[in-house]
């Protein structure tokens, strides 16, 4: 792993050397075209993304809570499926974004909901008795946590 760090533009991670090509004895990124950004058009995006995260997040897990019925209805499993497809892309994205803009508790908690839902939504079915009952608890948790985290919003 090499860290670049280019004054007055961000800080980066190249996870392996075969992105980067040789001049010489030293390593060079690929000259193709200008892909830096200053820092403050960095920051500024951040902050639109973070917010655009905050002002969804209650909202995408106020439907999840609204799609529970739908997450196990055995009278139609296509639907059942459909939801549990949905859910779990809602959730995967708060996994990835919310510890990228400072919501670290939150997107654990939001992995915890993805990981019950991963099995059924792989296999193209609704949640069990046993898996919606761990369902709700997970998103009782992540609740709290975006609860906490929104009510003492980190510094970012």
């Amino acid at each position: 792993m090499l860290y670049v760090n280019v004054p007055n533009q961000y800080r980066f991670t190249i996870l392996h050397r075969c992105y980067l090509r040789k001049s010489g004895n030293r390593l060079c990124l690929p000259a193709t075209g200008d892909c830096a950004m200053s820092v403050d058009a960095f920051a500024d995006r951040l902050a639109r993304v973070r917010q655009r995260f905050v002002s969804t997040l209650e909202c995408k897990i106020g439907d999840t809570y609204k799609a529970i019925p739908d997450l196990s209805d055995t009278a139609n499993p296509g639907a059942a499926a459909t939801a549990v497809d949905q859910t779990y892309r809602c959730m995967h994205g708060l996994v990835g974004i919310g510890p990228t803009v400072g919501f670290a508790a939150t997107g654990r908690a939001a992995h915890d909901v993805e990981d019950v839902l991963r099995a059924p939504q792989h296999e193209r079915r609704g949640l069990t008795a046993d898996e919606l009952l761990a369902f709700k608890k997970s998103l009782h948790v992540l609740r709290e946590a975006a609860s906490r985290e929104l009510k003492f919003p980190h510094s970012f």
